[in-house]
């Protein structure tokens, strides 16, 4: 009786002890890490690349451009950067020199492709999917 015994309570605490270190958010999806020199480049949204621009370059530029009277206008000016394994945060300049941030987190970048969701803090405070497309050098 009593070799029952330590052997139920031997499995009860075995299952206590594999139960308490189960992770505590097993939905949860694991976040990948881009690589963010891909992001170098030019992007728009797709069929737009002649009409606006999001710049990133190697040093940590960003700008975005739209174009007027056939001829390209600085929007926006300002830095990126890693946020997390996924995410980077764009600080923008405003011709205005008024400045904010926001953040963008990358679902999927790779040479001809980057999506995700972008986070405005500036005016409503908006949440937007995006999908942009890399785009040939200007013109």
């Amino acid at each position: 009786m009593i070799k029952s015994v330590s052997s139920v309570t031997a499995i009860l605490l075995f299952t206590l002890v594999n139960i308490t270190a189960l992770p505590t958010t097993v939905n949860a999806q694991k976040s990948h890490n881009i690589d963010l020199s891909l992001i170098v480049g030019e992007w728009s949204e797709k069929g737009k690349c002649n009409f606006s621009r999001y710049v990133f370059t190697k040093n940590g530029k960003y700008q975005s451009f739209f174009k007027e009277n056939g001829k390209w206008k600085l929007h926006f000016n300002g830095n990126y950067a890693r946020k997390n394994t996924n995410s980077v945060t764009i600080t923008h300049t405003t011709p205005n020199n008024n400045t904010f941030e926001d953040l963008l987190e990358i679902s999927r970048l790779n040479s001809k492709k980057l999506s995700g969701t972008l986070y405005i803090v500036i005016g409503d405070h908006e949440v937007e999917k995006f999908s942009w497309q890399r785009c040939p050098i200007r013109q």
